[in-house]
């Protein structure tokens, strides 16, 4: 009796193990991967501040402590960096730091090592499928150089900020990452979907816009020389925030869209990947309610439009009943 009931639990921890657990750990990973890293970054993150901070000072020294500078843990700037405390965190956390900053490297030679197995091998699919399907299958890879650009404008919101000054700096460097993420994709096209290549540009604009915009928020008052300096700034305010309720709306008619194409495939009769208006109509009817989601779908190109030749054969039909009655 004890052995008819571990037989199964130990089949199932096999099976999970060699089958669901890599692909358990991958997902896992790689949906964990932006805050595990903005996490691990922060260790790193000093900055340089007067000793004055943790040192008091009479008049006598005020000059020298005033004068020398210390780097300072931004999320503790009672703490030191690289010495006591600060120290032994990162004796503990550097591994890690070195696995979660290393990952996206992992998953470009996981993929490329095992590129053979893309399309071919159900298992591998099934696993890593989530890695590359929605790419062209010559740019596989292409999820690795999205957690790159992720990690490098991680990088900049965590190492930048504390100051006016670098703060400039890093709103320029981030013009710099967006502009190159903009460039490479559009020299690309990574997506096997257009209308997700299209989304994908217009949501990086949409980022430019704003980084470029806060920006000129942070310009001080010129009303003195240009008069109409606060009427300019409302107006670039309200211009971001057209831009930007515009961006999601477009993003939810791409998803709705996406939805739709989802549902109207089912009526894809020869596999063929395309949607005739006799194979629309067979599948969702010829009802009032059908009719109108037929025309809704030929409208945003999920349905193709009739040919001259089967609207005449249609006209044809439609006449010979007519005559029959």
């Amino acid at each position: 009796a004890a052995t008819k009931f571990h037989l199964p639990l130990y089949s199932s921890l096999v099976y999970f193990v060699r089958k669901l657990w890599p692909r358990v750990a991958i997902v896992c990973a790689t949906t964990m991967w932006p805050e595990m890293l903005q996490f691990v970054l922060g260790f790193f993150s000093c900055g340089t501040y007067p000793k004055s901070f943790l040192t008091d000072c009479d008049g006598s020294d005020y000059g020298e402590v005033m004068g020398e500078k210390i780097y300072l843990w931004e999320f503790d700037r009672e703490t030191q960096c690289f010495t006591g405390l600060h120290s032994t965190m990162l004796q503990y956390v550097t591994l890690p730091s070195l696995c979660v900053i290393g990952f996206p490297f992992f998953t470009f030679w996981l993929l490329r090592k095992n590129a053979s197995k893309m399309y071919v091998n159900d298992h591998f699919d099934y696993t890593y499928g989530f890695l590359y399907r929605d790419y062209e299958k010559h740019m596989y890879f292409w999820e690795s150089v999205i957690q790159l650009r992720n990690f490098a404008l991680t990088a900049l919101i965590v190492f930048y900020g504390t100051t006016i000054k670098s703060q400039d700096l890093q709103a320029l460097l981030l013009l710099v990452v967006i502009f190159i993420s903009v460039l490479l994709h559009t020299m690309y096209l990574p997506y096997v979907l257009d209308s997700v290549d299209l989304a994908h540009q217009i949501v990086l604009v949409d980022v430019a816009v704003i980084v470029m915009s806060s920006m000129f928020f942070k310009l001080p008052d010129a009303s003195d020389d240009f008069p109409y300096w606060h009427q300019l700034r409302e107006l670039l305010g309200l211009f971001i925030a057209a831009l930007h309720v515009g961006t999601i709306l477009v993003m939810g008619l791409f998803t709705a869209k996406a939805a739709l194409k989802t549902y109207a495939l089912k009526a894809d009769a020869d596999g063929d990947n395309k949607v005739s208006r006799q194979e629309a109509e067979l599948y969702f009817g010829t009802s009032a309610p059908a009719k109108i989601l037929i025309r809704l779908m030929t409208a945003v190109r999920l349905v193709e439009k009739p040919t001259e030749a089967e609207m005449k054969e249609k006209e044809a039909e439609a006449a010979k009943k007519k005559k029959d009655k």
